[in-house]
């Protein structure tokens, strides 16, 4: 990693029903945080992000937005917060999320994972980061009348180690 390189450092969920988090740290140093504000259930889009050295770098969302001559969906990026960097993830069009999978260490989010209803199944997304980690929650929503309305979080920039 570089030192333009950025770790999520902490990581919150925002629903109709209430709040889980946060995860991670987020008061450590040297932090910069984000708010993702979603809205209701019919402009989530989805996540997107990067990861790089086993640690999350960016993380973003999708918001749908309805045009009026086409009455067609177009999906808006919003973030990303952090820095991408290396090996970029897209979760665009799965906006039915049902669970979020947190793995987490005293100052890290070391990785996301989702749990989303398509197609009439559950379908588990990738694991977005590392399987090193010391704490893990699973977030379970009270689907479908629970969904996300906020993410919020915190990232910290890395700084270049010089021997």
């Amino acid at each position: 990693m570089d030192g333009n390189s950025t770790i999520l450092s902490s990581i919150a969920f925002g629903t109709n029903k209430g709040s889980y988090g946060p995860f991670g740290n987020p008061s450590s140093t040297n932090v910069k945080h984000f708010n993702f504000q979603i809205g209701n259930q019919l402009t989530f889009g989805g996540f997107y992000g990067s990861t790089s050295g086993g640690y999350i770098d960016s993380i973003g969302i999708f918001k749908k937005k309805t045009t009026k001559k086409t009455r067609n969906m177009d999906m808006i990026k919003v973030g990303p917060a952090g820095v991408q960097v290396e090996t970029s993830w897209d979760e665009r069009g799965r906006t039915e999320v049902a669970q979020i999978f947190v793995s987490y260490n005293h100052d890290t989010v070391r990785s996301l994972q989702f749990l989303f209803y398509e197609n009439d199944k559950f379908v588990m997304s990738n694991k977005h980061g590392t399987n090193a980690c010391e704490s893990f929650c699973a977030v379970t929503f009270d689907y479908p009348t629970e969904f996300l309305t906020s993410i919020s979080g915190s990232f910290e920039k890395l700084m270049d180690i010089v021997f």
